[in-house]
Order: structure tokens, then sequence, then C-alpha cells
């Protein structure tokens, strides 16, 4: 096993079950201080084929941008020392590509920055950054409520091509 620390966050790596066809580092990469370290070893330990799903935070994203102008703010997303790496669709891309892998698909969530965006100062007021996050989740539960599950992940698809959206998430396959 390799386990890396940074503050309170630890990336532990097993390898009981090696190779593996599929592996997800979601909220990893922007908190360790070599992500490129961390990458190398998962497509390591992929078998040919293997998918790997990495997911981060969608930094210095248009929205953000136009939310910063919209609201006066810095850039607030900016969180040393627990982000110490920003990455967005296309560095993400970049890097697993540069690493060797071939990029398949991105998606992401719900803008956030939708709601500074519209005067909701979120980042400044945890309790109504809870009630946005409640907002959000209550957009996705009423395309599953709907039957709409297709409907939603095209439209995070969609938003992902524009680089919109909080997160950043690239599934890649090794070759």
């Amino acid at each position: 096993a390799m386990l890396y620390t940074q503050g309170s966050v630890i990336v532990a790596m097993v390898y009981l079950f090696t190779p593996l066809m599929i592996l997800t580092l979601v909220g990893v990469l922007e908190n360790i201080p070599d992500p490129v370290a961390v990458l190398r070893n998962a497509i390591g330990i992929l078998e040919k084929g293997g998918v790997l799903c990495v997911g981060v935070p969608n930094d210095f994203s248009p929205m953000q941008i136009a939310a910063r102008g919209a609201m006066n703010t810095g850039d607030w997303w900016v969180a040393p020392p627990h982000h110490l790496n920003y990455f967005d669709f296309d560095s993400l891309s970049a890097l697993l590509t540069r690493l060797g892998l071939k990029t398949v698909e991105r998606t992401t969530s719900f803008p956030m920055e939708a709601f500074l965006m519209m005067g909701e100062n979120y980042p400044t007021d945890a309790a109504l950054g809870r009630a946005c996050h409640n907002k959000r989740k209550r957009f996705d539960f009423a395309f599953e409520a709907a039957g709409l599950k297709e409907t939603r992940r095209d439209f995070y698809r969609a938003l992902a091509k524009l680089g919109i959206g909080r997160e950043a998430v690239v599934i890649a396959v090794k070759p």
C-alpha cells in the first residue's frame, strides 16, 4: 500500500486486489502535494482497459469568474492549506492524457456559483450555504422523481462541455 498525508487528509492506495478494472479518485488531487505521483500509482494498478474516474473542484471556471464579478468577491474557492492544487476540465484531461490515459467522458454537478450570480452570497453565510445546497439537491431529485435520470445526466454532460459545473469529473481509460 502507498499512503500519502497532507494535513488531515490521508490518501491510501491499497494493492490487495490488483490489477483493478475501475478506480475512483474524488476529492483527492486538490488536497495532496503531488497529484502526479498519485495518478501514476493509480494508473499503475489499473489493468489494460481499466477505467479511472477523477473528480476535483472545477476551479477558475467561467461561472466562478462571472460570480466573482457579480458579487464583487475575491477568489473564494482558493483555500490553502486545504486545497493545494487547482484544476478545471481541460487541465485535468490534459494531465490524464499526458500520463497515457484516454478521456472518454466529462461530467459535473450543479454549478453552485449560479446562486452567487443570483445574489445569494453563500460562501460567507453557512446557513445560506446549507439552504443553497438543499436547493441543488432538490433540483437533482426532481429529475429523478420525474423519471428523467438520463436527461439530468445529459444536462450535466452539456455543462461539462462548456467548462461549467461545481466539479470537474473526468473518466478516462488505460489503453
